[in-house]
């Protein structure tokens, strides 16, 4: 074997050996990444016969494994996002930061519980002199738990219960939130995170939608 074919012979063995030499995240839980996303909302208005509204945005988030044992751990999760809606009647602008901090056990089963805080600042500008521009600032509590399934090597599945508590909007009020999620981790660093919600508020049915695009660090 001459130096050439060597050569070349070692490039095509390390390059494989060098793609699988990391293997792909598991899931969400543990796994430090940022993330830009997209997301959809559709407000069902049909127990007071007036319709639907619907939002759309984009936003950030970032979460950090911040507590690693053997058994358990711990990540802190932030996000921001900013939602839109226009109608003949008004322009409605929402701007929303997001804490959380979730303790999971590891397994292909991982159970969690999360505790998290949401801030909302939202203007609506009406197109009609009649009505007084309004602007507001609202907090939300709530408390999650759930389940990551890990299905298969990059790929796992989750569902989620969490009790919402609205402690500043118009007037204090609780919501049930209900939540799926899938996560598929496309290379080391490149993985896409999909999930939908769903809640009835004052007996409006609101559902969400949102697709990240997130990058492993």
């Amino acid at each position: 074997m001459n130096m050439k074919t060597a050569v070349f012979a070692a490039i095509v063995f390390a390059i494989p050996a060098f793609a699988f030499a990391h293997e792909n995240p598991d899931g969400t839980l543990g796994t430090d990444y940022v993330g830009v996303f997209g997301t959809y909302y559709y407000d069902d208005y049909g127990y007071y016969g007036t319709g639907s509204d619907d939002y759309s945005g984009f936003g950030l988030c970032v979460n950090k494994n911040v507590i690693d044992s053997a058994k358990y751990g711990v990540d802190a999760y932030f996000k921001y996002y900013h939602i839109t809606d226009s109608s003949a009647d008004y322009d409605y602008t929402q701007n929303s930061f997001v804490g959380s901090a979730t303790a999971f056990y590891k397994g292909t089963l991982s159970p969690f519980v999360s505790g998290i805080v949401f801030c909302h600042n939202a203007d609506i500008d009406y197109t009609s002199a009649a009505y007084e521009d309004d602007s507001k600032t609202s907090w939300e509590l709530s408390l999650k738990v759930g389940v990551e399934f890990h299905i298969a090597p990059g790929l796992a599945a989750s569902v989620a219960v969490a009790e919402n508590h609205y402690c500043s909007y118009y007037t204090p009020k609780n919501a049930t939130q209900y939540s799926v999620g899938l996560s598929y981790w496309f290379t080391e660093r490149v993985g896409l995170i999909v999930s939908q919600t769903y809640k009835n508020c004052s007996h409006i049915d609101e559902y969400s939608t949102t697709f990240t695009v997130a990058y492993h660090f």
